[in-house]
């Protein structure tokens, strides 16, 4: 630890942590490290993504401090080694004290996921932002979705006539129904991120992003001769010409092809369609018979087969076209909804004084990158900050990643006398959030940043605390080949746990069961044919093969666990170091996905196997908990006339239809539902 420049609050660093490495150990000691070395508590920021790591943060710098406090010289000594740090008297009596100063300091060190710091920040600088005062985060978009759209159809329809209202009718025209408008309109809220960086500081958004749609459709024409030109025109007189001569083939007839001589041009277009084209939309092949080849040169030959290709590539062409004509002409529609609908979310939000978090995110990037007032901003903002941290940078956004470049700008622009640093830590392999944008290269691009401005140095850190020697090996031999490692940049791990025992069974595939032979003598009994050809879907379900292979898999790893426990394998203790058999509690299970886990747990049950599955906590989400919710919903506050009818038409009182009817019947008279029960 004492070697780790990452610990090093004298200099910034990237640090590059695979899984199980202890990077959360590392960002936790490296805060502790800063303030046993006298730095402003106040002037620490870490920055993560998720509620849960900030307050496991901010949990485990307390529990260090607290442990510092109550520590023996032996123990203390130990723990400031780990730091990279000496027993100085001084040092020790700061370390000792820090967890009651921290206790009473009106400034501590701050743990925040980003968007709680954007949020700060928009609240600090609500005017500057231009955003109101005391705003409210919408955490559950999707009402407020549902809510800005129906007002924007509302507005259409007094509107017909308004550009958005008739890209409304185009997509309608164009057999896009009402569910798939709801998601087209929900998706671009919730991509509207995208939609900002990809139209920042254009005049004319929308325009703007038709005329690049227009231009990247453009790069896909072609020098085919159009079917409407001459020159298309006279090469079908000449594949004409070629079949008088050597007779029709399989596909392409003269009686196809002789319409379409002194056709329009329209008309020629969807003839030849049909003549040269299957209905998938390939072209049907020249065959040349045998007899054919002898009436025709070799330069014939070629040239017969050129004409139809140019023919061909003249109709390809043409469908190609027109199908982006109609790409552009939906995807122009879409867009002037879309961003018809982005601003009626914004007059819901500004009437509801809310934002979303995306809305928090681009509005802080906007603040700090602004020309007006940034500067005033972001020196204001860098007086508060001397030390910065940044967990899981894997998972930052573009977006993000120029939010906090300002902040960093900042820094590097430097301070006399004044120590700064910048803490960056993240794994590519480990993003998981894509679907935010996430940009697992902006880690690359942020190290190496670093390293420019601020001579930051690059820490990997690759030695897993968590998996044994035979884990860590099968990990490395399966990325070894260049063709699976190079792409995620991987290099070898290694594991702190040397003297772990360990195991790696490769499973066979589960292949798809083959299909039946077909058997004479079964065929011959009607009743097996009857069973196997019929099937009654409203008792019977259709048996996928893919259910299958789950339910094959799951009676394997079931089969497995009986044996492994059944065994009796020794496994280390816990706590003295010593070995026991295993158990059931020794194992678990991990799916890449909960699509098949309820296959898992038949076959964990059908075998006795105890264990915990993935349905634990979804207990509200049963018709008995929600039953029993409206009850206690209905006994908190009476008041709530559907909570009690709900109550009433459960099992636990089986009301009828009817009884339900004449209590509300009863209850007009009395304008009170329980009022109405007590007097029936």
């Amino acid at each position: 630890a004492a070697m780790n420049p990452a610990l090093n609050p004298q200099h910034s660093v990237a640090v590059s942590a695979s899984a199980g490495s202890g990077k959360t150990w590392l960002l936790v000691s490296r805060i502790v490290r800063l303030l046993i070395e006298g730095a402003t508590p106040g002037g620490i920021l870490a920055l993560t993504f998720t509620r849960k790591a900030a307050a496991e943060m901010r949990e485990r710098v307390n529990e260090r401090l607290q442990r510092l406090a109550y520590a023996d010289d032996d123990a203390m000594h130990a723990e400031l080694a780990l730091l990279g740090l000496g027993t100085e008297p001084a040092l020790v009596e700061r370390a000792r004290g820090l967890y009651e100063t921290l206790l009473f300091e009106p400034f501590p060190p701050r743990a925040l996921t980003l968007h709680a710091f954007c949020q700060d920040l928009l609240a600090r600088f609500a005017l500057e932002a231009g955003v109101s005062p005391g705003f409210q985060l919408v955490e559950a978009e999707t009402a407020v979705w549902s809510q800005a759209w129906r007002s924007l159809l509302a507005r259409l329809h007094r509107e017909p006539e308004s550009p958005p209202a008739q890209a409304l009718r185009t997509l309608i025209d164009e057999g896009i129904g009402e569910a798939a408008l709801t998601e087209l309109v929900f998706a671009f809220y919730a991509h509207r991120g995208d939609w900002w960086a990809y139209v920042e500081a254009q005049p004319d958004p929308l325009g703007y992003a038709q005329q690049q749609l227009a231009a990247a459709l453009q790069r896909y024409e072609t020098d085919a001769e159009p079917p409407d030109s001459q020159a298309f025109a006279a090469k079908l007189r000449i594949l004409y010409r070629w079949l008088q001569r050597i007779g029709d083939l399989r596909y392409v007839k003269r009686e196809r092809l002789e319409p379409a001589l002194d056709a329009e041009a329209e008309q020629r277009y969807a003839l030849l369609c049909d003549a040269l084209f299957k209905q998938d939309g390939e072209p049907y092949s020249l065959k040349l018979t045998k007899k054919q080849q002898t009436l025709l040169s070799d330069d014939e030959q070629a040239h017969f087969l050129t004409t139809h290709a140019d023919l061909v590539a003249g109709i390809s062409a043409e469908r190609a076209r027109r199908r982006r004509a109609v790409s552009l002409r939906r995807t122009g529609a879409a867009l002037q909804l879309c961003v018809a609908a982005l601003d009626a979310l914004d007059e819901t939000l500004a009437r509801e004084r809310a934002l979303t978090f995306t809305d928090v995110e681009w509005r802080a990037y906007q603040l700090l990158s602004a020309d007006t007032g940034a500067e005033w901003v972001r020196y204001k903002l860098d007086r508060r900050i001397d030390h910065l941290l940044i967990d899981e940078f894997q998972d930052t956004s573009p977006t993000q990643w120029r939010l906090l470049l300002p902040v960093l700008e900042e820094m590097a622009a430097g301070d006399a006398g004044r120590l700064r640093s910048a803490f960056v830590v993240g794994d590519a392999k480990q993003s998981i959030y894509g679907f935010r944008r996430a940009n697992p290269e902006l880690l690359e691009t942020a190290a190496e940043w670093l390293k420019t401005r601020l001579d930051a140095p690059r820490v990997p850190l690759n030695a897993s605390r968590r998996s044994a020697p035979a884990i860590i090996d099968f990990v490395n031999a399966l990325f070894a080949p260049a063709e699976v490692g190079t792409p995620i940049g991987y290099v070898e791990h290694s594991t702190w746990r040397e003297s772990d025992s360990g195991r790696v069974e490769v499973a066979p595939p589960i292949e798809d069961e083959p299909e039946p032979a077909n058997d004479p003598e079964a065929a011959a009994d009607e009743s097996i044919i009857f069973v196997e050809a019929l099937r009654d879907p409203l008792r019977f379900g259709r048996e996928l093969s893919e259910s299958l292979r789950a339910h094959r898999e799951a009676e394997a790893v079931a089969l497995r666990i009986r044996d492994l426990v059944s065994s009796g394998v020794a496994v280390r203790g816990d706590g003295d170091g010593g070995e026991r058999p295993i158990g059931h509690g020794d194992v678990i299970v991990l799916a890449r996905a909960r699509t098949h886990l309820r296959p898992l747990e038949d076959a964990l049950t059908q075998h006795a196997i105890p264990f915990v599955g993935s349905s634990r906590g979804t207990l509200l989400d049963t018709s008995e908990g929600r039953d029993l919710l409206a009850l206690l919903r209905f006994l908190d506050a009476p008041h709530r006339a559907l909570e009690l009818a709900q109550t009433l038409r459960s099992p636990m009182f089986s009301v009828s239809d009817e009884a339900l009817m004449a209590l509300a019947t009863q209850a007009r008279g009395h304008g009170d539902w329980l009022a109405a029960l007590h007097a029936l």
